[in-house]
């Protein structure tokens, strides 16, 4: 093949079903020595069989892109960089990243160390056009698969810790699924186009990203075009063309484009879609984006192909205790995601502040601090300690708009007013309603609870949807690297 021309032809252009189109996403974090032998695989494995494209979400510090572009020239097929500004999501952000500039049928999301086989990646794909899948799990633990890669018996524990406890949080969404914890995996763009949309970046190249066009053999610039331009499922841009998804009017998700032949700079361009299952979108932190799509996107069909888990081709395992907190927090967050989840979360955090109450309590007596004044101090530590927790394992997502004191005093001052309005109300229920001290104590719970939760959605985490209507849908430009 003398280039990636006619691997790219448009499918039925010969009167039969073509190959289904794919965009390989790879985000990647100081890789420079795996990319070179990445794209040399996947360049082995895919042309001849899929319509294909290779886009690199890169956060690195290190010369990574640079690789990738004196790379791509040599491959048969069109590949991109990203480069974020702002690392927002971690790994899981840069893959909505990679996926918003996606034009194809499918998208395989695969890292960059080789410990995902790149010969692989068909396989994937061709499993769910024969099943009929929406989703296309790599798993190390269904039948056939192995974890052979991974580097210890504590690794071993924590993966088969996590999937447990990924799988006993949400038994439902997961069924059927053996690995939630891959990072190799295809799905059809279609099933994420909402989900990739709501989940925030409308506009050019997302939340300060920007976009550069790599050129591939077929010198397209970050665009699955060949010299002809015939693929129609990467149409040329214009004004409400939709032909494959790439852009139409709302909903569109966007494509890196080719501005020309002689190389550029390509954006990505986006506009306000359609939300996931949950009307939320992805909502990515760190690393584990795939237990994240199925949980908010849902995908109707679901298969798996065994594979076996690889060693690292060079470099060090990113896999930090950080990162193993992020996952809890990501855990909480989803599980949460419901209106009533999360508000029995709130109140299963308030009633841990109790915790922090009678200890500050027991320790300001024991200095002779009379018991009324200590009890107000007190309290406050319980302030503290429920603040820290729905920041951390609540709210996550709706901490930008506001400074973290300017969050905290609306806080205190909700808890501090339900103290306030708790004993009136055991007044008024007592003499009003007729109820005994304890009944009406438990009701003024219930109400100033209900009240106070009402509140701080409303007065300190304002949710993401109405933030957006408040500023009429505008967004910051992102800058550009040139």
């Amino acid at each position: 093949m003398s280039g990636g021309t006619d691997a790219l032809r448009a499918p039925g252009a010969l009167g039969v079903a073509g190959p289904e189109s794919v965009t390989v996403v790879v985000p990647t974090f100081n890789e420079s020595g795996n990319v070179r032998e990445l794209l040399r695989r996947l360049g082995a494995a895919l042309p001849v069989r899929h319509p294909c494209r290779a886009v690199f979400v890169d956060d690195s510090t290190d010369d990574t892109a640079a690789v990738i572009e004196e790379a791509a020239p040599g491959c048969p097929y069109p590949v991109t960089v990203v480069r974020r500004a702002v690392p927002e999501g971690g790994l899981g952000g840069a893959v909505v990243e990679g996926m918003r500039a996606a034009d194809s049928d499918w998208i395989v999301v695969m890292d960059a160390d080789l410990q995902h086989p790149p010969d692989l990646v068909p396989e994937l794909v061709d499993a769910g056009v024969r099943e009929g899948a929406d989703l296309v799990v790599a798993s190390r633990y269904c039948p056939g698969g192995s974890r052979a890669g991974l580097a210890g018996g504590y690794r071993v524990a924590v993966s088969r810790g996590a999937t447990w406890l990924a799988k006993a949080l949400f038994p439902r969404a997961l069924r059927g699924v053996s690995d939630p914890m891959s990072g190799f995996f295809a799905v059809r763009r279609e099933t994420v186009a909402g989900a990739i949309t709501a989940g925030g970046a409308a506009g050019a190249g997302g939340a300060g990203g920007a976009t550069d066009g790599v050129r591939g053999a077929t010198g397209a610039v970050g665009d699955m075009r060949g010299a002809t331009g015939t693929a129609g499922w990467a149409s040329t841009p214009g004004a409400g063309d939709s032909t494959g998804g790439v852009h139409g009017a709302a909903g569109a998700i966007g494509t890196a484009s080719a501005p020309g032949a002689g190389g550029g700079t390509g954006g990505v361009h986006g506009a306000a879609g359609a939300g996931a299952a949950d009307g939320a979108g992805l909502q990515p932190l760190g690393y584990k984006i795939l237990l994240e799509l199925v949980v908010r996107c849902r995908p109707a069909a679901v298969t798996e192909v065994p594979f076996a888990f690889q060693e690292r081709f060079a470099g060090e395992s990113k896999s930090t205790a950080r990162e193993g907190f992020r996952f809890l927090r990501h855990l909480a967050a989803l599980r949460t995601a419901s209106p009533f989840a999360r508000m029995l979360a709130f109140g299963l955090i308030g009633l841990t502040g109790f915790l922090p109450n009678l200890l500050g309590l027991t320790l300001l007596t024991g200095t002779g601090l009379h018991y009324l004044p200590a009890e107000i101090v007190a309290n406050q530590f319980g302030v503290v300690w429920n603040f820290a927790l729905i920041e951390l394992l609540l709210f996550q997502h709706r901490r930008a708009h506001r400074h973290w004191a300017d969050r905290l005093a609306r806080v205190a001052l909700l808890a501090n007013a339900d103290l306030v309005l708790r004993i009136p109300l055991i007044a008024v229920f007592v003499g009003g309603l007729g109820l005994g001290v304890l009944p009406a104590t438990a009701l003024a719970l219930l109400v100033t609870f209900v009240l106070r939760y009402a509140a701080t959605e409303a007065l300190v985490y304002v949710p993401r949807t109405r933030l957006a209507r408040s500023r009429g849908g505008r967004h910051r430009r992102p800058r550009r690297d040139t």
